[in-house]
């Protein structure tokens, strides 16, 4: 996976020192994850990097531009499929005063 994710256990490695994104034994759990973000950001509408790519809103992101390419670049299949895929409806959530 390397470039493509990171993965830690946070609660033997706080500092996020080791790595396991390329250990085999989390290959599933990572996986996994992936599927269920690609999921998530698709029925929210969420565009990810395209939409971060398409106007830094201070000097500060626009820093950040040529990295993100490059990552975009790395991982456009992923991100092609998930704009592909027909947006579901979201829930409409009702705030109510709690008495």
């Amino acid at each position: 996976m390397g470039a493509e994710a990171e993965f830690y256990d946070t609660e033997k490695d706080p500092y996020e020192i080791n790595d396991l994104a390329e250990n085999s034994e989390f290959a599933e759990p990572i996986k996994r994850m992936k599927s269920q973000l690609e999921s998530w950001m698709a029925q929210q509408g969420d565009l990810g990097i395209e939409t971060e790519l398409s106007s830094p809103k201070s000097s500060k992101e626009a820093q950040w531009k040529p990295r993100l390419e490059k990552y975009y670049k790395a991982n456009k299949d992923s991100f092609d499929r998930i704009l592909k895929e027909p947006k579901k409806p979201t829930r409409k959530r009702i705030n109510r005063k709690r008495e």
